[in-house]
């Protein structure tokens, strides 16, 4: 506490007056001995104890009211921890919020709080401190950048959305954040314009001056700041190959503390199988699973926990056999002049899919089908009625089909269809257009330019009716589709309408082609296994046949169900873990594992001017000389009831002549 007038307080001396009063009052009274004194009731011990508890009382309240009058002559100010904005000529303002989300900001401040929590703390206060006209806004700064409060005017809106904010192990994306925020104040009326930057500016991009055109830039917490020297080990990734667990880890700073890895059951800290010490540098580490341990879900975590504890535990990806894929093609139409595999198999090598290809004769048999996720038909000349039940049950289960339709599938018998995997009455077309429709192929990116000029011999047109369920993902130049992709059960099937030929087609020399081959066996993969993203990445699991169904996150112990969301809705992911999508007679899971640039803990410099004084700040001066009024007040009220209420001492002294 500090005082504007310090030399007041010497005015405390005259606290000492009622003291002197009660002294002279409490002195001994010359005694007179009375010989009729016996007659009377020895109440004086009596008188004597209501004499003293009224003295006291009101001595009490007289020194503290002396003192309350010197302090408030002194007019008392308070240094609060607490921040307060700054106005230019006391006009409203338009803030908005860049909170850091991600997974650096769990880190502790020495206070104990995270990063976070300062960070949230800091914006109530701004948000306390506002009065009517100011807005608000908020984005959050985590990977992907996400507006979570649109300007409003409305304080408690701004509040609430605040105080419901939760951590997340997400990346940083600060220069993204900060050019939303400027998007969001160029339309707010207010002339004094400021983006609030929380953040502890650690996102592990560049070194680039962090700035905003047409805002102010304010940084009113620079404890945030992330501290270069700390030390974090966190898991960046973990695979099971057969008994083994291959684990990669990151560290930061240094420490003498001896740590572990240690993998156990998933869900299940204390069932632990395996475990091994943790290198100083991090790096890999190789575990040797029991026997009865190789077909278990696991987990993986470092012992004992450093300051951001949600990167030492991660699920451990497991594939239980080998991701395969079969072709089928016509050897002879698809020989190339420099010799070797055909087309299609030399771009599925080329994509380093990690996939096992196959090259196949004929339609595989039920037990070859079971050892496949997918499978490329060149033109099949149809399917006979035992190849094409155990196609349609194969991709119902979950496989994926690519099949080319052209002559020979055109010219096959009426017993030899494709009955639920390519329906209806196929069509063969000997003059199609020239080209493809490239601003409707966008799904191949930049490479659909490639399909322009694109003018094969032959292409098969289809039933249009009975592919109402169908996603076109590339059309001919005159609206008919040249792919298109439909659900069946849990699989699908990929249809092209002309053949990879290259005596019928060049489509196979196209960048295109790699395109549609990448396209096909990346949905393949994401049903095989688990599948692996980074934490912020949106999931999305493609079952449309299953109907809605529940995502259960499972992260870092933690387990929460999200609302029920139809497959195929994209999905956030916020958190280290696994995602599995129920439905009612399916489970897909995923994993979320940490973006390793969160272990750069390096902040990024800022621009002149984003802790002026004159923006506003903590340790301000609070006058409280209004409470100092209003307790003196009180003391006066409680002195003038405690002089009604009890009787006056000669009152006290009478006793009852006997």
């Amino acid at each position: 506490m500090s005082f504007l007038s310090s030399f007041a307080l010497f005015a405390l001396v005259l606290a000492a007056i009622p003291l002197f009063a009660h002294l002279l009052r409490r002195q001994r009274a010359r005694e007179v001995v009375l010989p009729t004194a016996k007659l009377l009731a020895a109440s004086l011990p009596e008188a004597r104890k209501r004499s003293a508890l009224e003295d006291r009382l009101l001595l009490s309240l007289r020194v503290l009211a002396i003192a309350a009058l010197v302090m408030l002559g002194a007019t008392p100010f308070v240094q609060c921890s607490h921040l307060a904005l700054n106005r230019k000529d006391g006009a409203s303002i338009a803030l908005v919020f860049v909170i850091d989300d991600s997974l650096s900001m769990r880190a502790p401040m020495p206070g104990g709080e995270t990063r976070l929590e300062a960070a949230r703390k800091a914006a109530l206060e701004l948000v306390d401190a506002s009065t009517e006209g100011d807005s608000f806004a908020i984005v959050l700064a985590g990977r992907p950048v996400r507006v979570e409060l649109a300007p409003t005017l409305d304080k408690a809106s701004a509040a609430s959305a605040l105080a419901a904010l939760e951590p997340s192990d997400r990346a940083t994306d600060l220069s993204f954040a900060l050019e939303s925020a400027r998007a969001l104040l160029e339309r707010q009326p207010q002339a004094d314009k400021r983006i609030v930057l929380l953040s502890d500016l650690a996102d592990g991009t560049s070194s680039d001056r962090l700035a905003s055109e047409g805002a102010v830039l304010w940084y009113p917490v620079p404890e945030l700041r992330a501290d270069e020297a700390s030390y974090d080990c966190a898991l960046i990734s973990a695979e099971q190959h057969g008994a083994a667990v291959e684990v990669n880890t990151r560290c930061v700073g240094s420490s003498e503390q001896q740590r572990e890895v240690v993998v156990h059951e998933a869900g299940k800290p204390d069932a632990v199988v395996a475990r091994a010490p943790l290198p100083k540098d991090g790096n890999t580490v190789s575990l040797k699973l029991p026997s009865a341990q190789i077909s278990t879900e696991l987990d993986v975590r470092l012992v004992p926990t450093d300051i951001i504890g949600a990167d030492d535990a991660a699920p451990v990806l497991f594939e239980n056999n080998e991701f395969r894929l079969g072709v089928m093609v016509d050897t002879e139409g698809s020989k190339i002049e420099t010799g070797g595999p055909s087309p299609v198999e030399q771009a599925l090598a080329a994509l380093d899919s990690g996939a096992s290809i196959r090259a196949l004769s004929a339609i595989p048999s039920q037990e070859e089908l079971a050892s496949l996720k997918g499978l490329v038909l060149d033109d099949p000349a149809g399917l006979a009625p035992e190849d094409r039940a155990a196609l349609i049950e194969w991709v119902e289960a979950g496989g994926f089909l690519l099949v080319t339709l052209s002559r020979d599938a055109e010219s096959a018998s009426l017993a030899a269809t494709f009955g639920a995997l390519v329906p209806g009455v196929l069509r063969l077309d000997n003059a199609p257009p020239k080209g493809a429709n490239v601003a409707r192929c966008s799904v191949f990116g930049e490479s659909a330019q490639s399909l322009d000029d694109l003018r094969p011999t032959s292409r098969v047109r289809l039933e249009l009716p009975l592919f109402r369920d169908a996603e076109t993902l590339c059309e001919w130049s005159d609206g008919a589709p040249l792919v298109l992709r439909r659900a069946l059960g849990r699989g699908g099937v990929t249809v092209v309408t002309t053949s990879f030929r290259l005596e019928e087609s060049e489509l196979p020399l196209r960048p295109a082609f790699l395109s549609l081959l990448d396209g096909f066996v990346a949905t393949a993969k994401e049903s095989h296994g688990m599948g692996v993203l980074t934490v912020g990445q949106l999931l999305t699991f493609k079952a449309p046949s299953d109907g809605p169904g529940q995502l259960v996150a499972t992260a870092t112990g933690l387990k929460s169900e999200l609302p029920r969301a139809a497959p195929g809705t994209a999905l956030p992911t916020a958190l280290i873990g696994r995602y599995t999508f129920v439905t009612a007679d399916k489970s897909s899971q995923r994993i979320a594992l940490v973006a390793d640039v969160e272990l750069d803990f390096r902040a990024r410099p800022l621009v002149e001017g984003t802790n002026d004084a004159a923006l506003g700040g903590r340790a301000r001066n609070r006058d409280i000389s209004a409470f100092v009024a209003f307790l003196l007040l009180a003391l006066l009220l409680v002195e003038s009831a405690v002089r009604t209420f009890t009787p006056p001492a000669s009152q006290a002294d009478k006793s009852p002549v006997v």
